[in-house]
């Protein structure tokens, strides 16, 4: 008979028997339930730390050769190419997400915020590329003031072309 086993005689109630039954299972479950120490091997990963180690990616490969066929120069795209072009994108993303979030660090936020995208754009040669995509922000009534002496600019050159011609 094991230790965890009641002897039953006659004279015992069977509700006892049945609770003693009851706590011997709750005592094994909560054996099985005690925390596990975290270890490399059994911590939880996030999905980048998840692709990193396994050589994945994030972005779906089907969206970026989607992508990649819109291009009319391109026929084909080999899976090796696709998988290239989207690790290259996410380092990018990466890259430009931690130059913006140098600037909202800075700016003693924890948010990244557009402006801060558009600073980091801004503020380095290499992301120089991205000015006419990412343009800093400004007041409306400074934007309308902008457009309005681009068009009298224009009007004029236009102008002076026609003067030329005749």
């Amino acid at each position: 008979m094991s230790a965890d086993s009641v002897a039953v005689d006659d004279d015992t109630p069977m509700e006892d028997v049945a609770e003693h039954d009851v706590n011997i299972m709750e005592n094994e479950i909560s054996k099985t339930e005690q925390p596990v120490p975290e270890t490399e091997n059994n911590k939880k990963k996030t999905p980048s730390e998840k692709n990193t180690n396994t050589g994945g990616i994030s972005l779906p490969l089907s969206r970026v050769k989607r992508i990649i066929k819109l291009d009319e120069d391109v026929r084909a795209c080999s899976n090796p190419a696709a998988f290239a072009i989207a690790v290259a994108t996410e380092m990018f993303i990466k890259h430009i997400c931690e130059q913006g979030a140098q600037i909202s660090k800075n700016d003693k936020r924890k948010t990244l915020l557009y402006k801060d995208l558009a600073n980091a754009v801004d503020r380095s040669d290499e992301l120089e590329f991205l000015t006419d995509v990412i343009p800093r922000t400004m007041p409306l009534s400074k934007a309308l003031k902008e457009r309005k002496a681009l068009l009298q600019s224009q009007q004029t050159q236009h102008i002076n072309i026609m003067e030329s011609e005749q």
